[in-house]
């Protein structure tokens, strides 16, 4: 069926990832204003890029999206696109062992390891020549279409395309969209009532005008606490699965708001690398606070049974549910051609809506998106004790890009030195170079 879509591309850089893949083509077929698309999956693992467009001709085949399907393996793939989807991991979950196993061999645990920490800045180290050649190539390819980065760390890598080439950029992460069911199954309230105002950081965005309904869900939660505490969710299932790992059970983000009085709208197991007293020898690596850390194991355990889940559904022995995801990327993509405007939790330059964070850092905010571009919501100041915390990460991170473009070392150590997360300044150095030569074939420009 064609639709408004036809003659407009959407190429997926990172096409076969088993994360994002399915997940976002259902919700782009599910897209009226999308339908008739031509969409491009574009990925170096063919193995990945063969299961995906697969899996993508059957989606808009069921979804009656009327998609026209390509696949490549050449970045060329963005050429005259409208939009282009970055979602790359780039030397994959073993690539990502580096980045975990390294600093806790130094004492430095990691819940996840992909956003801030030592994981954080190698995986930035990894991933900013990447999104580099991306804007690149676009900025000859298809310069007036918009890049929605994906990939973590998604501050350092939506910093370094704005920063450093004029792409139209949003970076986009879901977190804030889980929390909101997650915060209203802890409360025992109805997501659809949650209302929030927010800004910061990716992965620590502040919330800080919280409301339920008619009412001020801050007066609400403290109440709330008052009866339960903040580690009631603590203990509750820990398993050490590959899915209990993933769990949101809030004892960080209410010791936090019982602190500071406004919320982390990052699930625990992200803001605890933010503030790593969570996540110490003496609180039993997190446990004490419900945090799990999530291995390099854990992953590829959830990889093979979406894979292999997926494989069922190719061959017609289990059946393809087509319903939307809790993401954005779809409307945000129709509101941008055009169609249905909303309201989103976006990644971009600070233009002032943050004002005590610095203009052109990249902060996480609401933002009305429509045909004519994205609209960022005036957050203003954050309290003091939290925007301290991300200016500090700012600063952090700012150094990493630099390091990253220029392939320096000496500011790679300087951004690991300023991270919290490194309790004794005799082992940043040792760590970084055992990371940097533990996936050096991933890093060209430090070589």
């Amino acid at each position: 069926m064609e639709g408004k879509g036809v003659g407009m591309k959407i190429t997926f850089v990172g096409g076969g990832s088993l994360v994002w893949g399915t997940m976002l083509l259902t919700d782009l077929a599910l897209s009226r204003p999308l339908r008739g698309a031509t969409i491009v999956l574009q990925d170096v693992d063919q193995a990945a890029l063969d299961l995906m467009a697969g899996m993508a001709r059957k989606i808009s085949e069921q979804a009656g999206a009327g998609f026209r399907i390509e696949a490549t393996t050449d970045l060329a793939a963005v050429s005259g696109a409208r939009f282009v989807i970055d979602s790359v991991g780039i030397g994959g979950l073993e690539a990502m062992r580096a980045d975990l196993e390294i600093p806790a061999r130094y004492g430095v645990a990691q819940p996840v390891g992909c956003n801030v920490g030592p994981g954080g800045i190698i995986r930035a180290l990894r991933h900013i020549p990447h999104i580099l050649g991306v804007c690149r190539t676009m900025e000859t390819a298809c310069p007036d279409a918009w890049l929605l980065i994906l990939t973590n760390p998604l501050t350092q890598l939506t910093r370094t395309a704005t920063r450093e080439s004029r792409i139209k950029t949003i970076g986009l992460c879901h977190e804030m969209l889980h929390s909101r069911y997650r915060i209203a199954q802890g409360l025992g309230v109805a997501p659809e009532s949650l209302w929030f105002r927010a800004g910061g950081i990716n992965h620590l965005p502040w919330i800080t005008e919280m409301r339920i309904g008619d009412q001020d869900g801050f007066t609400f939660l403290r109440k709330w606490l008052a009866e339960h505490g903040a580690l009631r969710y603590a203990k509750d299932g820990l398993l050490n699965t590959s899915d209990s790992v993933f769990e949101d059970r809030h004892a960080v983000k209410f010791s936090l708001f019982e602190a500071y009085g406004v919320l982390a709208g990052g699930g625990d197991r992200h803001v605890a690398e933010f503030y790593p007293h969570f996540i110490r020898r003496e609180t039993n690596w997190g446990l004490d606070y419900g945090v799990e850390l999530t291995t390099v194991d854990h992953r590829l355990e959830r990889h093979a049974r979406e894979r292999n889940r997926l494989l069922r559904c190719l061959r017609g022995e289990e059946p393809l549910p087509i319903e939307h995801s809790i993401e954005e990327v779809a409307e945000i993509v129709a509101a941008l051609s055009g169609g249905p405007a909303g309201r989103f939790i976006v990644n971009l330059p600070n233009q002032g809506q943050v004002p005590n964070l610095p203009t052109g850092a990249v902060v996480e905010c609401y933002a009305g998106i429509d045909g004519w571009g994205v609209h960022p919501e005036f957050i203003g100041p954050l309290p003091h004790g939290p925007a301290e915390v991300c200016l500090s990460h700012l600063a952090e991170q700012e150094l990493t890009v630099d390091a990253g473009i220029r392939g320096d070392r000496h500011t790679a150590l300087q951004a690991l030195l300023m991270d919290p997360a490194i309790q004794t300044w005799s082992n940043a150095r040792p760590m970084l170079e055992e990371m940097l030569k533990a996936t050096a074939a991933y890093l060209p420009q430090f070589r």
